[in-house]
C-alpha cells in the first residue's frame, strides 16, 4: 500500500488516502475478493472516488467509484492471478490523493 500525501496551501488540509488492502479471493470461476476499504485523511468533503486497473491481469472492479470496492475475476483450477488498481480520490476543492491497492485470485 502506498501512501501520496500532497501539499496545498490554503485553511483545509489536502486529502491523503490509504486503504486496508490487499485483497484476496479463490475458487472457480467468478471469484470476488473481499471489500478493500479506502480511507481519507484531511481534504474537504465531498470526496470522488475512481478505481481503475493499472497492472497484472485482467479484472473487474466492483464499485469503483466508491470508498469500498472488490476484484472480481474467473478462475481456473491451479491458476493464480494478481494486479494493482489505483483510487484517486477527489476532494471539493478538486485536490487529489491517490493510493494503490493490491489484489490477488487464485482458482482450486
Amino acid at each position: 500500500m502506498t501512501l501520496l500525501r500532497l501539499a496545498f496551501s490554503g485553511i483545509a488540509a489536502a486529502p491523503s488516502a490509504s486503504n486496508d488492502g490487499p485483497a484476496y479471493g479463490s475458487g472457480n470461476g467468478v471469484v470476488t475478493t473481499g471489500v478493500v476499504n479506502i480511507s481519507v485523511t484531511g481534504g474537504t468533503a465531498p470526496f470522488t472516488y475512481s478505481t481503475v486497473a493499472t497492472a497484472g491481469n485482467t479484472v473487474t472492479i466492483v464499485n469503483s467509484t466508491t470508498a469500498a470496492v472488490q476484484f472480481q475475476r474467473n478462475t481456473v483450477p491451479g491458476a493464480d492471478y494478481t494486479g494493482i488498481a489505483t483510487c484517486t480520490v477527489t476532494d471539493a476543492r478538486l485536490r487529489t490523493a491517490t493510493t494503490e491497492i493490491i489484489w490477488e485470485s487464485s482458482g482450486f
